[in-house]
């Protein structure tokens, strides 16, 4: 027998008990009895939902999954259809993600939007959020022309939904273009030197309307502003404007500024940008900057909070050993690569990178 479909003692003596209530009050009762029923059926699923939350949060993901499968399985007789079943597998899905088993978390995701879909219509808030999640996934595998056709979905829904001026349209738009973008780069992923397409006006044009609209409805300091200057800043990096992009960098980093503690490990990737493109332009970096990177660095040097996934771990430890390298922080470059290397032996990049930081210590005699 499947697991999946055994029933606890409990749960059969209750089904029993309601047949012959059925049996001795007549078909009257008939409905009354279908709402018990259901509502003894929803609190098994809540409790399989509430375990796999908790298992999800502790970074157990495997077990989350499992608890997940479990409570959309406790549904599955009830209707295929049913919203509870979406719920289950959205969040199976999420599990999978986080175990990098990207294939099977498409598919759930697939299945959650196909039953929101056909009982909440194609533009409900609940449909959106596998939406966002779908789109994740595409841009992880790089697949930016189907991940632009989720985003343009997107946008429809949240002009509809929302107006034009709202700031979730601004996103919207934001993910547009940085599809457009990448997929023009992809075309020549080294130019020698600046170069605008066609397609990289239009993505460059989206972003500027997605930042008047952050600025107008939530002021000079708009959060959701710092998300489209990130792109900007991205963007123009990679076409080799490095003095645009390092305005916009800029200006994302004194927004955040505004609402952030200066040592918030959230602005690691905002002042890891701006040292990158400033040397980009043969430029000395703001010491200011790598001394607020290292009181981050220092309140979390393994990266192993930040991030639970191991592969992420290492990549976050090289890239930091990468920037020290560039700073001439030769010490503790080879810090985060030989923790990188404790974590993924073979990761032969890293490899590479503390030998280039170990004969850069060995020319200026700093075994």
């Amino acid at each position: 027998m499947n697991r999946h479909q055994i029933l606890p003692i409990s749960m059969k003596l209750f089904i029993v008990g309601l047949v012959v209530l059925v049996a001795v009050t007549g078909p009257s009762s008939l409905q009354a009895v279908e709402e018990v029923k259901t509502l003894a059926e929803t609190s098994t699923w809540q409790k399989l939902m509430d375990a796999g939350e908790i298992a999800f949060k502790l970074g157990k993901y495997d077990e989350a999954e499992n608890q997940f499968s479990l409570a959309a399985c406790t549904e599955q007789n009830t209707n295929a259809n049913n919203l509870h079943i979406a719920t289950s597998l959205m969040r199976q899905a999420d599990a999978c993600c986080k175990e990098e088993r990207f294939a099977t978390a498409e598919r759930l995701y697939k299945r959650a939007l196909e039953i929101r879909e056909k009982k909440l219509g194609m533009n409900h808030a609940d449909v959106v959020e596998v939406l966002l999640k779908q789109a994740w996934l595409e841009d992880r595998h790089r697949n930016y022309l189907v991940e632009e056709q989720i985003s343009r979905r997107l946008l429809d829904i949240e002009e509809k939904a929302s107006g034009p001026g709202s700031p979730k349209v601004a996103i919207a738009m934001k993910n547009i273009a940085h599809c457009m973008h990448e997929r023009a780069y992809n075309l020549d992923p080294q130019p020698a030197e600046p170069r605008k397409s066609s397609t990289f006006v239009e993505a460059e044009q989206l972003l500027e309307r997605a930042l008047a609209i952050c600025e107008k409805a939530e002021g000079q300091n708009s959060p959701t502003a710092t998300e489209v200057l990130d792109e900007q800043g991205h963007m123009y990096w990679l076409f080799r404007y490095f003095a645009k992009g390092e305005q916009c960098l800029k200006r994302a980093l004194a927004i955040r500024d505004t609402y952030l503690a200066p040592n918030d490990p959230s602005l690691e990737g905002n002042l890891t940008s701006l040292i990158g493109i400033t040397g980009r332009q043969s430029k000395k970096a703001d010491s200011k900057w790598f001394k607020r990177l290292l009181a981050i660095w220092e309140k979390n040097p393994t990266a192993a909070q930040s991030s639970p996934n191991p592969t992420s771990q290492v990549i976050s430890l090289n890239n930091r050993g990468v920037m020290c390298l560039n700073m001439g922080e030769y010490k503790l470059a080879e810090s985060f690569f030989i923790q990188a290397l404790n974590i993924q032996p073979d990761y032969k990049l890293c490899a590479e990178n503390l030998k280039i930081v170990r004969n850069n210590m060995k020319a200026k005699g700093k075994n």
